[in-house]
């Protein structure tokens, strides 16, 4: 029987089953049972406290038959459905630096919620793999923190605190490409959109306000209602023929992003 690093039953798709991702739209390969339950966990936290999951192309990564990089012969954690990989082109492997402060101090708080048993790449002691959590620890100790989540619905417990307001991680090229593709539909330059007085009275864009959570938008602007209207206005134009105008308060800011990306490149959903 093949045997992963961690000691789990190795390249057998009948233990490994097809998952969304909570709160989004994205599917993943991971194992059956205690497992699938802590590693849907952990992005489903990750995409909310951490970073966006959606990317283009995606590059969220789960069950996959083969070995570790570098061996001929032990097998990856992704072999059993034990591991997953977040946001894996930005987090490359070998790579240092990708989380911003305040990404890993978010990180850091999360992963303290898994009690041990979920092992990140970026505390590797020798090459750094930062998109990577791994399933580590005994049966029993995977077994309850599964079932604990499974009681609760989360692993975050009541004492710890809200998430702060993540910055937006848009990289420069991916920036530039869709504030160019908001320009292409709406003509707008962005000289007259409002301020956000998040402590740098920083210039918000409207990838930003697609970006940036809409409770928070909607607490610090008292003009939000034009800004949701020219939102409305420029989701219902792209393609051309776009059913009813997006309400951004009802589509979660991700997905909407995502959809105005397929639209602009002709992708089916």
């Amino acid at each position: 029987m093949a045997i992963s690093q961690n000691n789990y039953e190795a390249n057998n798709r009948s233990l490994i089953g097809s998952y969304t991702v909570p709160g989004t739209t994205l599917k993943i390969a991971l194992r059956k049972g205690d497992v699938s339950v802590i590693l849907l966990e952990y992005l489903r936290r990750y995409h909310l406290e951490v970073e966006s999951l959606y990317n283009t192309p995606q590059d969220l990564w789960g069950y996959a038959e083969r070995t570790i990089k570098g061996s001929s012969t032990t097998l990856s954690n992704h072999a059993s459905g034990t591991a997953v990989d977040a946001r894996a082109v930005k987090n490359g492997l070998g790579m240092t630096g990708t989380f911003t402060g305040t990404q890993g101090d978010a990180l850091n708080r999360l992963l303290a919620d898994f009690r041990g048993v979920l092992r990140h790449g970026k505390n590797y002691a020798g090459r750094k793999d930062p998109m990577h959590a791994e399933i580590v620890g005994t049966p029993a100790q995977v077994k309850s923190l599964a079932d604990a989540i499974r009681g609760t619905g989360t692993t975050t417990p009541p004492t710890t605190p809200a998430p702060q307001h993540q910055e937006d991680d848009l990289r420069d090229d991916e920036r530039r490409w869709l504030e160019g593709v908001f320009m292409q539909i709406t003509g707008n330059d962005f000289a007259g959109w409002p301020t956000w007085d998040g402590g740098t009275n920083e210039k918000l864009t409207a990838v930003d306000y697609l970006r940036r959570g809409n409770v928070e938008t909607r607490q610090v602007h008292s003009n939000l209602a034009s800004v949701h209207a020219k939102l409305d206005a420029l989701a219902a134009r792209v393609g051309g023929d776009a059913p009813a105008p997006l309400v951004l308060s009802d589509v979660p800011t991700p997905e909407l992003l995502a959809e105005l990306g397929r639209r602009m490149t002709g992708a089916t959903p």
